[in-house]
């Protein structure tokens, strides 16, 4: 395993000798972030060959792709451990909180082959009492970087009983969708979210998040992560059987204008399932809570 990156020192303890799992034992995460490693040190051993100013662009990016890996894997360590410390870069352990954590969401380039590039959409505040989980911000969420901020949206605040402001604003409200950011479009609509988002931040986030009290699931890959039994169920089979907010979690069907068949088919929904959802969310945030700034991020695809 890898211990050092080259020239520069960084030292990572999640990939010393006495840290390493057996072949047999190497989870996914484990081989995203001994890849990941792999291609930063192929980055730092090529510096004597770039520009100086090139060089040091070069050494940065390698040192933060060497952060997120250190951080999958100390993640695996951790569970056995029961330990909520991450790997340092020069060789220690530290407590990640929630500030560090969205601040490397906002920074991660992860992911390659996004067509619009990297723009992480999200909400989160550790004042968080309700969380909405949708799958990945679409072209236009992308563009205005702001989740919810159309149809979709309107109907969303209107299913929950919050104006804008509050929706945006209040920092007891996040929205935090499987995928950060816009994946690009396929021959039936958007791609899914990368794997490796959620693989890479979700639980994590989820940990330093306590206070939430309320998770609302729009869409398959979201039902998938949060709902594992109801994999693979029909919206309407999704939707009832979290109708009662059991685990308090609700299925919600997607707010677009494009769902109005749907919703006129299955007008339980509305008569009796916003209901509770309404009730739920009034008594989360039934006293006003300071403004903080937010984040920015998705829905489904908002």
């Amino acid at each position: 395993m890898i211990g050092r990156l080259g020239q520069s020192g960084y030292a990572c303890p999640a990939f010393m000798p006495e840290a390493a799992l057996p072949a047999s034992k190497i989870g996914d995460d484990s081989r995203d972030a001994v890849a990941m490693v792999a291609r930063c040190l192929d980055l730092a051993l090529a510096e004597a060959a770039t520009p100086p100013g090139a060089r040091a662009a070069e050494v940065e990016r390698a040192r933060r792709g060497l952060q997120m890996a250190c951080r999958s894997a100390q993640k695996l360590k951790s569970r056995r451990q029961g330990s909520p410390v991450i790997a340092d870069l020069e060789g220690g352990s530290l407590p990640v909180d929630l500030q560090t954590l969205t601040s490397e969401m906002r920074a991660c380039t992860l992911c390659t082959d996004l067509p619009l590039g990297p723009n992480p959409i999200f909400q989160i505040s550790a004042a968080a009492r309700m969380l909405i989980v949708g799958q990945a911000p679409g072209r236009i969420t992308h563009a205005k970087g702001r989740p919810f901020d159309d149809p979709s949206g309107d109907r969303l605040r209107a299913w929950l009983a919050l104006d804008r402001e509050t929706f945006y604003t209040d920092p007891r409200i996040g929205i935090f969708p499987m995928g950060l950011c816009f994946p690009g479009g396929g021959p039936g609509g958007d791609k899914p979210p990368p794997e490796i988002c959620a693989r890479t931040w979700r639980q994590p986030v989820l940990d330093r998040l306590p206070k939430v009290e309320l998770t609302l699931v729009l869409g398959a890959y979201a039902i998938a992560w949060h709902l594992p039994h109801l994999k693979g169920k029909s919206v309407v089979q999704a939707v009832q059987s979290a109708a009662e907010g059991q685990g308090k979690v609700f299925v919600l069907p997607h707010p677009s204008p494009r769902n109005n068949r749907w919703l006129r088919q299955n007008a339980w929904f509305e008569e009796t399932v916003v209901p509770r959802i309404q009730a739920t969310v009034r008594r989360l945030l039934g006293a006003p809570a300071g403004h903080a700034g937010h984040g920015a991020e998705e829905g489904p695809h908002g």
